[in-house]
């Protein structure tokens, strides 16, 4: 079966927050995908040594039982037979404010 939430209940506001937070991740209006993000480079930041690391993030929509890429003009996604999403457009995420802006 597939089940979809209703359009217009704060879904992309719960996940990306106030856009007057926007600018700063430590904001109190900050949505979950941001403050996910800090908490990931502050945890990555904090290890010892020479470590190196690439954040990568992909935004696919599942609505009316189909899934879109939303990074790539709404292209139709492909899951695999392991439900992974095929395929998806990957942007690099080089600071945690960059989290908000594709």
């Amino acid at each position: 079966g597939c089940s979809t939430w209703s359009r217009g209940t704060g879904k992309t506001h719960t996940i990306f927050g106030h856009e007057a937070s926007w600018q700063d991740i430590a904001h109190e209006q900050a949505g979950l995908f941001p403050r996910a993000v800090a908490s990931i480079f502050e945890e990555l930041g904090s290890r010892s040594g020479a470590t190196a690391f690439v954040l990568t993030a992909s935004a696919m929509e599942f609505y009316m039982c189909q899934c879109t890429d939303l990074l790539d003009g709404n292209r139709p996604c492909l899951i695999g037979d392991d439900h992974a999403p095929l395929g998806l457009c990957s942007v690099p995420i080089e600071r945690p404010e960059s989290a908000v802006e594709f």
